[in-house]
C-alpha cells in the first residue's frame, strides 16, 4: 500500500493502514511531506529560496512524518520511506532499523547529485517533490 503523491497525515487512518497491513502482511510505502508544512512550497526553505524569493518547503516537513508513524505497531510490519531527502530522515530510520523495525528506504539520485542551488537556474527540471536540499545526501 502507498499513499504517495497524496501522504497521509490524520493519524488515526495511518493507525488503520498499519493495522490492516500488519494483519494481511502487506508493505506500507509512505511519502513522508506533512501537508500543512508544505502547502505553497515550491523548493527547499532555506537561503537559496529566500534570495530567490520563493515559498520554502521545510526538512521537518519530511522528518515529521517518519517519527509520527506508529513505530511501535509496526514491528512486524515492513515499512519503507519513499524518497528522503535529509540527513534528519536518515537518521530516523537508522534509530527505527536499531529498534528491530523493518524498515526501509530510498533517495533518488538527483537528492544525491543536486543541491538546492540548481534551482537558481529556474530550470522547471530541478521542481521536485521532495525538493533539492542544501548540500547532497552525498556530504551527509
Amino acid at each position: 500500500m502507498s499513499d504517495d503523491g497524496a501522504p497521509v497525515f490524520d493519524a488515526e487512518i495511518m493507525r488503520r493502514v498499519l493495522e490492516y497491513a500488519g494483519m494481511f502482511d502487506v508493505p506500507v510505502i509512505q511519502h513522508c511531506e506533512e501537508p500543512s508544512l508544505v502547502r505553497g512550497g515550491v523548493m527547499n526553505e532555506g537561503f537559496v529560496a529566500t534570495e530567490l524569493g520563493l515559498p520554502g518547503i521545510p526538512s521537518v516537513a519530511e522528518e515529521i512524518m517518519i517519527a509520527v508513524t506508529f513505530f511501535d505497531r509496526i514491528h512486524q510490519l515492513s515499512y519503507h520511506v519513499a524518497h528522503m531527502s535529509t540527513a534528519g530522515s536518515v537518521k530516523l530510520v537508522r534509530e527505527a532499523k536499531q529498534k528491530g523495525i523493518a524498515i526501509t528506504c530510498e533517495v533518488t539520485p538527483h537528492h544525491f547529485t543536486l543541491t538546492d542551488d540548481a534551482v537558481r537556474s529556474f530550470d522547471t527540471n530541478t521542481k521536485m517533490n521532495p525538493p533539492l536540499r542544501p548540500g547532497t545526501m552525498l556530504k551527509r
